[in-house]
């Protein structure tokens, strides 16, 4: 995924309908089956259009987010990700 010179965004990926285990990237979070957290330089499009070139899903949400989301029930790890990336 091309990344910009921009800080780190944080994003929530939501997808259904594809073969990919995750999404391209270095620097991704999977919170369950087709929804994940990918921190990166890149702009929402480039996420975006990378993940459907790479993963053709059937669905596909990219959605910026200002600061770490409230969760609960999730996979294990997910709050010590964010906390590392300094989002929590």
């Amino acid at each position: 995924m091309p990344v910009m010179d921009e800080p780190a965004c944080l994003y929530l990926v939501h997808w259904h309908g594809t073969n990919c285990e995750r999404p391209p990237g270095d620097d991704v979070f999977a919170l369950g089956p087709g929804l994940f957290l990918i921190q990166t330089g890149a702009t929402r499009s480039q996420v975006y259009h990378a993940i459907k070139r790479a993963c053709a899903p059937d669905a596909l949400l990219v959605a910026p987010l200002d600061a770490a989301p409230k969760f609960k029930g999730y996979e294990s790890g997910a709050l010590t990700w964010l906390r590392e990336r300094g989002w929590a």
